[in-house]
């Protein structure tokens, strides 16, 4: 039976009338700060939120509109239609980026008045008929024809109109503050469409865009003598030339844009010039080139910049190589008077990245599909234009695909139109794709109320994995590098007879990156399912270390008093060490093997005590050492100790670390039994004799960083706060006797202090406790158990918060015993597995409750 979505068009009338009512506020809407323009999107959503009115919850009907705003006046909008038979189902499907705001337009280049819809036949002219107030009318007219014929739909349907997209100079407006506050995050449960592009077909791709800015500095003198000045056009010019071509040669065309259909490669371009201000009888001192690179999204934007920074670097070390295009006495080295030729090149902190969005997902497929239907051929295409933050919600999880209903050719032009047939094709197109998308994603009810443990098999399963523990065993350091396979394979084996049999809907697959050390993935999907998920990963097949010589019982043979084991969909590799890359979750999640698990709560399966671990602590490793002089102990006042200077500096850092993060509110209601720490665990010095000033020493030890704090942040501010101290070294002295100094001035010798902080660490996490995750988790703990006592711990979990940030409705929760983690004598109790595999199966059971 065809969906009563298929029989939405526009009401050309009422579209026309309602764009006139926008367009005649457009000229307060032109958004250029430095101008003197700064919109007041307001007067555009106030006008969409009284012709919605009427079909609002409160009004009897089934839409939710809500202004979001973050600076007065320049409000974001976010409208909602779902029906109330399906009011406990979370799938969305979200139409996001039409915007309020426009470029300006000056009158004298218009043959119309650029603030009043002209009507001529098909086409509509005006500012923002195109980009994109055209676009923020039809989802009115779209959400109108939705609520007007109630159209049953177990999928959300969402609409974000957003503010302050043509501009960011003044920050803290838009989509962007909308994802930071959460306010969005609920459009994660489906695909997201980004109407803010042209000509009716899908954009499959977009490029990044950066700016940048090249000086060259060479020295002013007479023209007449110009052998003894250095020119700075020339040197800018012959710079930029090698620049470019070294852009090329790192950043040149990849297959991937063909297949994209991308018009043009990667560029790097000058688009202004600027030189000192000199007479003509002046060699010029200085020149700046301005320009952008367009770069595609198969580079990164951060390697682009970094190779480039080391090109100029690479210029400046050896700047005569320019040299000899300019006759003989053009020079950039004054070796007489030690003076070089100097490069700058500088990018703009602010940028947009490029997007390729996914061929294979539900989003995609399902717009193809409805262009398709509606205009006769899908001809996707992309783009070197950029667009804000899409790559950002890509990576956070959405699953983005791009469209719009204008015409590229007046995009920011005079004279500015659209075509009223395109915006009639428009609404089928939205109207359609939300069909599709709510088809792909419908789900069956399943009930898992009945599960209860099989003892004996769990019993000899665990025993066969407990036989191969030692070899397990994860400790590189030690030689004890584990062959994960040897758990696998039995896993595997376990399960072989029902992924044999195509009425069991597993399947089971092992992802190795290292070879012995492979990844599970099990996965159950009967014909009924959709691509929505609910995960259990993390449940891992290595070891701590166990020696025998502290245990009661042999460690590598499952004794029925101490066992241990977790129940999991994805059993992964390499948790317990991360001292070799690239074998266990973190590869799995860069691979893409996990994506699909996006679609539903994953619960991580590798924490303990049968209760809701609702927060952790991030954890990072420091070193701090300090360098002093060595000397004779006999002679103090002439060396500086390393060791004394290591542990002033400590104290003050310690002191400044607390100053900065510490204990918070948010704590209390998480229950963590203690707040954010900066603690050494290990100390060393030079190896000298006892009669000398040791030069050096060095302290170590990790931060536990609660997830209210920012890690990153945390390590700018500490890594600032010592390069303070270096600056102000003598205010550490004072504390250990008159001759202990940490500045020698006659020498010119200053201690000097060096904090590092770890690459690689875990970020804390905070579960949030109204996802349907946690509650579904927390209700089958209290159905089972009689009480769920959610707890956080100051312990760290790898991945959880890249996880979390991707996306994912991450919840954590265990089933062995805290006290033994990592102990002599490790067990688990067969009980607590037991009322395991019920809470794992109530928990299942809600989630397809309210997924349903």
């Amino acid at each position: 039976m065809a969906s009563p979505l298929q029989d939405i068009t526009l009401d050309e009338t009422a579209y026309v009338e309602l764009l006139r009512k926008v367009i005649g506020v457009a000229e307060k809407v032109q958004n250029a700060p430095s101008l003197g323009l700064i919109p007041q999107e307001n007067l555009v959503s106030d006008i969409i939120l009284a012709e919605l009115a009427p079909y609002t919850t409160n009004k009897g009907g089934y839409l939710t509109v809500e202004r979001v705003e973050f600076i007065p006046g320049r409000g974001n909008v976010i409208i909602t239609y779902q029906h109330p038979e399906f009011a406990h189902i979370e799938k969305t499907v979200a139409y996001v980026g039409s915007h309020m705001d426009v470029v300006p337009a000056n009158p004298e280049g218009w043959q119309r008045d650029p603030f009043t819809l002209t009507v001529e036949g098909d086409k509509l002219y005006g500012r923002g008929t195109t980009d994109c107030l055209g676009h923020v009318v039809l989802m009115a007219e779209f959400f109108k024809e939705l609520a007007k014929r109630k159209v049953r739909l177990e999928t959300k349907v969402v609409c974000v109109l957003i503010a302050s997209e043509e501009n960011t100079e003044i920050p803290g407006v838009g989509v962007e503050t909308l994802m930071e506050s959460g306010k969005i995050d609920f459009i994660k449960n489906g695909p997201v469409i980004w109407v803010d592009c042209s000509d009716s077909q899908p954009c499959i791709g977009t490029a990044g865009v950066i700016t940048w800015t090249l000086k060259a500095t060479g020295k002013l003198f007479h023209s007449g003598l110009p052998n003894l000045g250095i020119n700075g056009i020339e040197l800018g010019m012959d710079a930029l030339t090698k620049i470019q071509e070294y852009f090329y040669q790192e950043f040149g065309p990849v297959e991937k844009e063909k297949e994209y259909n991308y018009s043009c490669p990667s560029t790097m371009k000058p688009t202004r010039i600027e030189s000192s201000t000199n007479g003509l009888n002046q060699i010029p001192p200085w020149v700046k080139i301005s320009g952008d690179v367009r770069l595609s999204p198969f580079y990164d934007m951060k390697d682009l910049i970094a190779k480039m920074q080391s090109c100029v670097a690479d210029l400046n070390a050896n700047i005569t190589s320019l040299e000899g295009k300019r006759g003989p006495v053009s020079k950039y080295t004054l070796p007489d008077e030690n003076w070089n030729g100097k490069l700058e090149l500088t990018f703009d902190k602010e940028y947009f990245e490029g997007i390729a969005c996914s061929l294979d997902s539900v989003g995609y497929k399902s717009m193809h599909a409805a262009i398709s239907d509606v205009l006769g051929e899908a001809k996707p295409f992309s783009i070197s234009g950029s667009l804000p933050l899409v790559r950002d919600l890509q990576r956070a999880g959405l699953d983005l695909t791009l469209v719009g209903f204008g015409k590229s050719s007046v995009y920011h032009g005079d004279n500015e139109y659209c075509q009223l047939s395109d915006m009639k094709d428009g609404i089928k197109i939205l109207a359609r794709t939300v069909a599709n998308v709510d088809a792909a994603t419908s789900t069956a009810m399943a009930t898992l109320q009945n599960f209860e443990l099989n003892e004996d098999k769990y019993v000899e399963l665990l025993r066969k994995l407990i036989s191969v523990s030692e070899k397990v065993q994860n400790a590189p350091g030690l030689g004890l590098i584990p062959q994960e396979n040897l758990v696998s394979d039995f896993v595997l084996a376990e399960l072989a007879p029902y992924t044999q049999d195509k009425n069991t809907h597993l399947t089971v697959e092992r992802v190795e990156f290292t070879a012995g050390r492979g990844n599970v993935i099990i996965k159950y999907q009967p014909p009924s399912a959709s691509d929505k998920t609910v995960a259990l990963v993390g449940a891992h097949m290595d070891v701590v270390p166990a020696n025998p010589e502290g245990w009661q019982r042999d460690p590598f043979t499952l004794t029925k008093v101490a066992t241990k084991t977790q129940v999991v969909c994805v059993l992964i590799a390499s948790e317990e060490n991360s001292e070799i890359p690239g074998v266990g979750v973190e590869t799995l999640m860069e691979s893409g093997k996990m994506n699909f698990i996006k679609n539903g709560p994953v619960f991580w399966v590798d924490c303990s005590d049968s209760q809701p671990c609702i927060g952790t602590a991030g954890a990072i490793t420091w070193t701090l050492k300090a360098t002093g002089k060595l000397f004779h102990s006999g002679l103090p006042n002439l060396g500086i100790n390393g060791i004394e200077l290591g542990m002033d500096a400590l104290t003050k850092i310690q002191e400044y670390f607390y100053q900065e993060f510490g204990p918070v509110e948010k704590e209390k209601e998480y229950n963590y039994s203690c707040p954010s720490t900066m603690k050494p665990t290990r100390i060393e010095s030079s190896v000298n004799g006892l009669n000398q000033i040791p030069p050096w020493t060095k302290i170590a030890g990790d931060v536990r960083l609660s997830p209210f704090y920012d890690m990153k942040e945390m390590i700018s501010k500490m890594t600032v706060f010592v390069d303070k101290l270096n600056a102000d070294i003598t205010s550490l002295e004072g504390k250990r006797g008159p001759v202990s100094k940490y500045t020698l001035p006659d020498e010119g010798r200053d201690g000097k202090l060096e904090l590092v902080f770890d690459k690689n660490f875990y970020e804390g996490i905070a579960c949030s406790l109204d996802s349907a995750g946690y509650k579904a988790l927390h209700s089958a703990i209290g159905n089972v158990l009689g009480e769920a006592k959610p707890f956080s711990i100051s312990g760290s979990l790898p991945l959880v918060r890249d996880m979390q940030r991707g996306g994912f409705d991450l919840t954590l929760v265990g089933f062995g015993k805290s006290s033994v983690y990592h102990g002599d004598n490790e067990y688990c109790q067969l009980s607590d597995m037991k009322d395991a595999l019920k809470i794992l199966a109530l928990t299942i059971a809600n989630v397809d409750t309210i997924q349903a």
